[in-house]
């Protein structure tokens, strides 16, 4: 009876893992994952439209442990590839860090490489636009796109998905003409993949060619796309805030059509409409569009009280630590307000607002530049590893050889060189000491240099005010007159000659940039020179007859420095720059 007992007991606690064990089933994922001729896209997409249909996260996991048991036993790069493609795609459903999973999907790019198998390429670019993150999302949804032209685009599902995301990021780079074209390849794939194509994708990819159209003013087609939107809003109604905001967004957005063609009383009506939906839907970003929209049409229309109060409120509602083309709008529409009007504070105040903005929208825009091309550097490093790899699987027995072999004739080498390193170690740390001697006589030379050039700066502009003097006066000949011209035109400096004084500059104070960049780090060359400057003791009057413009641009510049620096009322700027470089010791 004890023996009996133990074996009952055992089965009791075994079943329930059996039971567990047995409710997934991967032979349906291996059978399909085998596949490699053109329905293989078709076949795959199933498991992963049920795991984001059903987002069962302890299946998930289930089945991942399962995929991955069986191919310890049967190694497949096809299947693993597959199962890294599952794993990656569940991060995205369940919203796990899309960086833990580049790696394996990287891996399944050399399972796809080795396979020769261009569709299954395509399928981990796409999957890796969304893992990797922003600055690889254009690149690998347009290589995506080439491959899968080139194999048919009834292969694949979601074929859309990736023109839209093209069509969007082109937008936001501003290549209107370009998201465009691609939008509207977008559109015309509507019929090729019915079962995975989402209303909201059509309204948004709508939107995109009717913003591309009205950035580049034409305004039939924008209208045109627009009206779709309301069209397809009215043919399948959405519920809730939705359906109104988009129906808004449409309509503010031919309203302002309108306006731009001089139609006022139609516009603004539609307009205030777009305005009303955003507050009511919550959409503060909406909100904000909308507000530029009804101030650029009161502006058109020379109703400037109107503007002002509508650009003010789009102002409120924008977000400034992510300046967009609509922040920039609304500072400069309330700018050439104030100018227009005699209010020059505030004007200058606005036009500062202006240009911070432009600069860190300009910044934002050239830091995504670089970011594609240094993803397009690592894709095509990438794609060379890949064909690298291959290669050098073929010689990998003998290189191991060569290895053993150098390893030994290296240590006998190192061996040799040793005994000449310490030998050299004496003499490389007596020429150390000297370039030292040397650098520190290159900074000497350099802050004579920068003396005499700033000595130089006063005494020519002492003799400019001269002339000037005499020239009022009417006292100078023309002698003097061709001599106050010449000297003035040698006060205004060539680009290379402020090359030479930076780097000049550079050798005297080799920390003060350095110093100035940490308080400033988008700092333009601009307020580089200018800081310098000030530092050297050139007053406002010097630095507008070397730079050659008027000394209030000297004085708005120097005003705009002090912004950027987020000086207080009490600081002087001067003093600040002068015990920035003391700092920098």
């Amino acid at each position: 009876m004890r023996s009996g007992s133990v074996f009952t007991l055992l089965v009791l606690l075994f079943l329930p893992v059996c039971l567990i064990a047995g409710e997934i089933n991967i032979e349906p994922f291996i059978k399909a994952w085998r596949v490699s001729d053109r329905t293989q896209s078709h076949r795959a997409i199933v498991f992963f439209d049920n795991l984001d249909r059903e987002k069962d996260t302890a299946e998930y996991y289930q089945t991942l442990e399962a995929l991955y048991g069986y191919l310890e036993k049967k190694p497949d790069k096809r299947i693993e590839a597959r199962t890294f493609m599952y794993e990656a795609f569940g991060a995205l459903v369940f919203q796990l860090p899309g960086y833990k999973y580049t790696g394996i999907l990287e891996k399944a790019m050399r399972h796809a490489n080795d396979l020769h198998d261009d569709q299954l390429m395509a399928e981990i670019y796409v999957l890796y636009a969304e893992i990797a993150g922003q600055n690889n999302h254009l690149l690998y949804n347009l290589k995506a796109i080439e491959l899968q032209r080139e194999i048919g685009f009834r292969y694949f599902t979601t074929v859309h998905n990736r023109f839209f995301i093209v069509s969007d990021a082109l937008y936001h780079n501003r290549e209107y003409r370009k998201s465009i074209e691609y939008g509207l390849e977008c559109l015309s794939l509507i019929g090729v993949d019915r079962e995975h194509w989402l209303k909201r994708i059509y309204i948004l990819q709508l939107d995109i060619l009717g913003a591309s159209y009205k950035r580049l003013g034409i305004c039939d087609s924008t209208r045109f796309y627009y009206q779709k939107i309301l069209d397809t809003l009215q043919a399948d109604p959405d519920t809730g805030y939705t359906q109104d905001l988009w129906t808004g967004i449409a309509k503010g957005n031919i309203g302002h059509c309108l306006g731009m063609t001089g139609q006022y009383e139609e516009a603004i009506p539609l307009i205030q409409e777009y305005i009303q939906n955003s507050m009511k839907a919550g959409d503060i970003a909406n909100v904000s569009i909308a507000h530029n929209l009804l101030a650029s049409t009161y502006y058109a229309r020379g109703n400037l009280p109107a503007a002002l109060d509508a650009w003010r409120k789009a102002f409120h509602f924008s977000d400034k630590n992510n300046p967009t083309d609509i922040l920039l709008e609304t500072t400069k529409g309330i700018a050439d307000i104030f100018k227009r009007t005699g209010q020059t504070d505030s004007a200058f105040y606005y036009y500062d607002q202006y240009h911070i903005f432009s600069d860190t929208l300009e910044h934002r825009l050239a830091k995504r530049t670089l970011s594609a091309m240094n993803a397009q550097i690592a894709f095509d490093n990438m794609r060379k590893s890949l064909k690298d790899s291959r290669d050098a699987l073929k010689w990998s027995q003998t290189i191991l050889q060569l290895v053993i072999a150098g390893s030994v004739l290296l240590i006998v080498i190192f061996l040799l060189l040793y005994n000449r390193y310490r030998l050299k170690n004496k003499h490389r740390f007596e020429m150390i000491s000297r370039k030292k001697e040397l650098a520190e006589q290159e900074i000497a030379n350099a802050q004579k240099q920068i003396n005499a050039f700033r000595n130089h700066i006063i005494e020519k502009d002492n003799i400019i005010q001269s002339m000037e003097k005499k020239l009022n006066d009417k006292i100078a000949t023309r002698e003097y007159q061709e001599n106050y011209e010449r000297l003035s035109q040698y006060m205004l400096v060539s680009d290379e000659g402020w090359e030479n004084f930076r780097s000049d500059f550079n050798k005297a104070y080799p920390t003060y940039f350095a110093r100035l960049r940490e308080r400033l780090p988008q700092i333009t060359p601009a307020e580089e020179r200018l800081s310098a400057l000030i530092f050297l003791g050139i007053n406002n009057y010097q630095m507008a007859n070397m730079l050659g413009i008027a000394r209030e641009s000297v004085f708005r510049a120097r005003r705009r420095l002090r912004q950027r620096l987020d000086l207080a009322e009490s600081e002087s700027l001067d003093d600040y720059l002068i015990n920035l470089l003391k700092n920098s010791y």
